[in-house]
């Protein structure tokens, strides 16, 4: 085994010493599985109502692209706690093994998205943009959040001044637009994709979002390791998380 995957094991192992360990690993968890429950509620909504609805709910995948953040975050949190100070290490633990823990977390996540969507399309009977749309919003958000990531924690006035109202934006825009004529209508842009009634199209786009995105967040953090934390930015983020 190398030097990365032994570092990335030993971050494991140190997990513990993380700042507001339990709270990020809860987070996390209360994340994962609020996306999911949204998840299911549109599944069990496509037994019994009008498939020509659709779906104009998608806090179950904006919630489920937002449970990753906290996987990074218990990296971050103990390269902050002081247990590790080697700048060797300070690299593995903010590159390797943060990236390796977002791409796991992020991985199960839009594989549970694909099973629910996959299921919303079976028992409507209709591949409609809305539905499919999803699989897109999730890497697309995804994206969004691993430079939110970046920023935040090296840059925090930066981060809540443009970041964070981008990433509030980018979170309603599907549910105030979908179903209407406008320009970025999730149904109005399937429609004009090659693969917007394909569940299959949609699914392998959709995986090479969240594939360019494991491969953008660490070309960014291995950009950016020698930035300092802000130790303040963490705590605050979690308080609000509280």
């Amino acid at each position: 085994m190398n030097k990365n995957g032994k570092m990335l094991i030993k971050g494991i192992k140190l997990m513990k010493y993380s700042l507001a360990f339990r709270l990020n690993i809860v987070l996390m968890i209360v994340f994962t599985v609020l996306g999911l429950a949204y998840e299911v509620t549109t599944v069990f909504s496509q037994m019994g109502g009008d498939p020509s609805r659709g779906i104009t709910n998608y806090n179950g995948v904006w919630m489920l692209a937002l449970s990753p953040f906290y996987a990074i975050q218990l990296m971050y949190g103990l390269s902050l706690s002081g247990v590790i100070q080697s700048s060797g290490a300070k690299k593995s633990l903010l590159v390797y093994s943060a990236v390796g823990y977002k791409a796991v977390a992020e991985i199960i996540c839009f594989a549970l998205l694909a099973v629910t969507r996959y299921l919303c399309c079976k028992l409507s009977g209709v591949y409609s943009g809305d539905i499919l749309f999803g699989l897109i919003f999730f890497g697309l958000f995804s994206m969004l959040l691993s430079f939110y990531t970046i920023v935040i924690y090296r840059y925090t006035t930066l981060g809540y001044v443009i970041m964070l109202p981008v990433i509030i934006v980018f979170m309603l825009v599907p549910v105030f637009l979908n179903g209407k004529a406008a320009a970025f209508s999730p149904v109005l842009l399937m429609s004009r994709l090659p693969f917007g009634d394909s569940y299959a199209g949609s699914l392998a786009v959709g995986a090479l979002i969240v594939v360019m995105d494991i491969a953008l967040f660490y070309i960014l953090s291995n950009l950016f390791y020698k930035v300092p934390l802000s130790e303040k930015a963490f705590r605050q983020l979690l308080s609000r998380s509280k």
